[in-house]
């Protein structure tokens, strides 16, 4: 049988998340689009959904879960920066990017719901625009696309979520670096300055300004 070679051009940090859920599930990139092929080819459609074994993954989440809300049990929103650069300065740069994370995910909402705002979107439409069809990656394209967030806090913004659900979804395999825990909160703190128009001076290798 000859062979072909197909080639196709795809956003880099797309590439990367993909490549480590492929890694995670056993395959190469190459093997996964071949299997892709021939199970289309096979049903004639979309052939099929490939996960993590769901047992292995219904235990990670547990313990995932358990590990994040019992920080976050101690602090509400507005805690969870100086939260997340104690466990930081702690060297628990999982749970610092994590916590992080929430803070980057709840500012791309507010940021997508002023642009449903400003388009004048009403009805189901905009129910659909709210629900769990767009998430947070999908809002970040589209924000980025109507000049919403600048490149480079899009760029921000995918990294820190790539890691974070690296950490969720890789069942210890994927842990933080402190590099990628700083980048985070450099991350929170610009977004944080922006929000309240003030400086937030902290610093991610040592102990913090203003205490936690």
């Amino acid at each position: 049988m000859s062979e072909t070679i197909i080639r196709a051009r795809v956003d880099e940090l797309e590439k990367l998340e993909c490549e480590s859920i492929f890694k995670s599930l056993g395959l190469t990139t190459s093997e996964a689009v071949r299997l892709f092929i021939r199970q289309v080819n096979i049903v004639k459609g979309l052939p099929f959904e490939l996960k993590l074994n769901a047992t292995a993954a219904s235990e990670h989440d547990r313990w995932f879960k358990e590990q994040i809300e019992s920080v976050l049990a101690k602090v509400d929103q507005p805690g969870r920066v100086t939260k997340a650069l104690s466990e930081h300065n702690l060297r628990n740069y999982d749970i610092a990017l994590v916590m992080c994370w929430f803070v980057a995910e709840r500012y791309i909402h507010d940021q997508w719901n002023k642009l449903i705002a400003e388009k004048v979107i009403l009805g189901k439409r905009k129910e659909k625009l709210q629900g769990r069809d767009y998430t947070a990656s999908v809002m970040t394209e589209i924000l980025e696309m109507n000049g919403k967030i600048s490149k480079s806090r899009y760029e921000a913004l995918n990294c820190t979520r790539i890691v974070r659900n690296g950490i969720a979804h890789q069942f210890g395999r994927r842990r933080a670096t402190k590099k990628e825990s700083a980048e985070a909160l450099k991350l929170v703190r610009e977004l944080i300055e922006e929000t309240i128009a003030m400086k937030f001076p902290f610093q991610t290798n040592g102990v913090p300004v203003h205490g936690v």
